[in-house]
């Protein structure tokens, strides 16, 4: 059953890959220079629709507080959007539709590839959790992220975890992690991705592929490598850990001690004895198994 699926989310993957195509400008021009200064500004965004906050995301904002104290933090939502990025304005018009095609998600992309490319820094999702300080920035090259790597010796436990995310299989379009991306500014990957999200939206109004900027992410490999200058990149595994096992009542805490950010979803709060549960204790972050705040 699991290797159906795994065809039909390739098939998928390599048709939208066709038509993203058509939306990547291979003749454009990275020979500007990406800068160097370090912007020590960790990105966010979170639109609250409603009074009550996810708890992830709640947890996610106050772990970036906590673990990242010497660091600009700006929350981004559709209020104040304005003050940082001069976006199209079809991008909102289309955010207004009743059919959700174009939703926060895909809005989000945009936003993070914009922001690094003006300011550069460190994006991170809403539903990051970030578990440790970090300095190695500072000392990276241009560009970091989490990348596929070689297959680990359970990768078939990864697979049949999300087969739409994970896969070693080389037609399988989906390696980037880009929940957390750091970058300085002007780097070429983001002009290039920002071109290529803004054009396929102002013409469509439905995505190719949930994972279309990961597609598109690939395209650029292929056809522009020079627009990745020095980029680092590390496994994409460790990330999903805690997500994979949030609700396991045996798995190792230690094994968690290395790993800075971890990569959740919108999860329901972890019952006692639980590794999220834990894990939020062990990092002092309890206050938020009883309860949310609002932003």
């Amino acid at each position: 059953m699991i290797e159906k699926k795994i065809i039909k989310t390739i098939y998928r993957q390599q048709k939208a890959k066709l038509l993203l195509k058509n939306y990547v400008d291979s003749n454009f021009n990275t020979s500007a220079p990406a800068g160097q200064n370090i912007n020590k500004t960790v990105f966010q965004f979170w639109d609250n629709r409603n009074d009550e906050v996810p708890y992830i995301v709640d947890l996610s904002i106050t772990s970036v507080k906590k673990f990242a104290p010497d660091w600009n933090h700006v929350i981004l939502n559709l209020h104040n959007i304005h003050n940082y990025l001069d976006l199209p304005g079809f991008l909102f018009d289309k955010l207004s539709r009743d059919d959700n095609a174009f939703n926060l998600t895909f809005f989000s992309d945009i936003i993070r590839v914009a922001l690094l490319q003006q300011y550069g820094g460190l994006w991170i999702d809403a539903t990051v959790l970030l578990t440790k300080k970090f300095k190695y920035f500072s000392t990276l090259p241009l560009f970091f992220s989490f990348y596929r790597d070689l297959k680990p010796r359970n990768y078939k436990d990864w697979i049949n975890y999300n087969h739409n995310y994970f896969s070693w299989n080389p037609l399988h379009e989906v390696r980037l992690l880009n929940s957390i991306l750091w970058s300085t500014k002007n780097y070429p990957l983001w002009k290039i991705l920002y071109d290529s999200l803004t054009t396929y939206w102002k013409e469509n109004d439905y995505p190719p592929d949930y994972f279309m900027f990961q597609i598109l992410f690939e395209i650029i490999i292929e056809e522009i490598p020079e627009a990745l200058i020095a980029w680092v990149h590390t496994e994409d595994i460790s990330p999903h850990v805690l997500q994979k096992y949030f609700y396991d009542l045996n798995f190792p805490l230690d094994q968690l001690d290395p790993i800075c950010f971890h990569k959740l979803t919108y999860l329901p709060k972890p019952k006692p004895n639980t590794l999220g549960y834990r894990y939020i204790i062990k990092n002092e972050l309890v206050s938020h198994l009883s309860h949310c705040t609002n932003l």
